[in-house]
């Protein structure tokens, strides 16, 4: 059963919703929408978790690599420390 959340409230700290979830297994952007709606019950597009993904790519927060035709993302060290930083946001979504 998906935790509700409120949709805006979501999208705003969804890098770090996507940084907590890389940080558990590294996944493709495929993957990640689906995700937060089974965890969430909010879907977000594919475009919009690409925007995403870019930017914390950019940031030096994840890296991603070819595999099998697909990119597969997952978590810096950097990313590690993010983590740790807003672990209390991360307590409050329930991840």
């Amino acid at each position: 059963m998906p935790v509700r959340v409120d949709r805006n409230r979501l999208k705003e700290s969804l890098d770090t919703v996507i940084l907590s979830f890389l940080n558990k297994n590294a996944m493709n952007d495929k993957d990640i929408p689906e995700l937060i709606y089974k965890k969430f019950g909010v879907y977000f597009s594919n475009k919009t978790i690409n925007e995403f993904l870019a930017s914390l790519e950019k940031n030096k927060l994840i890296k991603g690599a070819i595999a099998k035709k697909e990119k597969i993302y997952s978590i810096t060290e950097n990313g590690k420390k993010a983590i740790k930083v807003t672990g209390k946001l991360l307590k409050e979504l329930g991840l």
